[in-house]
């Protein structure tokens, strides 16, 4: 199973709500260490951007639509991974340009999904990592 396929740029944040969060549990069977216990797994990836880090781009992103703090505004981080992903997905909804700080070495295939959901990068050195991406954004 993969993670939900919706155009952002075709539905509104709010719509998007509906699709965070809810995670499936999956009982984990015969790893129980007593009889009785029941084990269950939640499937993350089929949360937006494939991870837990839905959760907190949505909600950042959705109270900052709400205050108003990203009215005529554009919103900056420093993110290779999945919450650069999801913070793109959810600003598309809600109409707000995304620039993301990401080391150079990054996958290709990562800058290629950032890009295609709007995403502007900005590339810092690979030998500064996180760090050198965080200090420029």
């Amino acid at each position: 199973m993969t993670a939900p396929i919706l155009d952002p740029r075709l539905t509104t944040l709010d719509e998007l709500r509906w699709h965070v969060g809810n995670t499936p549990l999956h009982p984990i069977l015969h790893l129980s260490p007593k009889p009785g216990v029941e084990i269950y797994a939640k499937l993350e990836w089929q949360q937006f951007g494939g991870s837990v880090k839905a959760r907190p781009a949505f909600n950042i992103l959705r109270n900052a639509v709400a205050s108003g703090a990203l009215r005529g505004k554009r919103l900056l981080d420093a993110s290779s991974g999945n919450t650069g992903i999801a913070y793109a997905i959810f600003a598309a909804a809600a109409g707000i340009p995304v620039t993301l700080c990401i080391p150079e070495n990054a996958s290709k295939e990562r800058k290629q999904i950032l890009r295609s959901l709007g995403v502007e990068l900005v590339l810092t050195s690979p030998f500064e990592s996180t760090d050198g991406s965080q200090d420029m954004a």
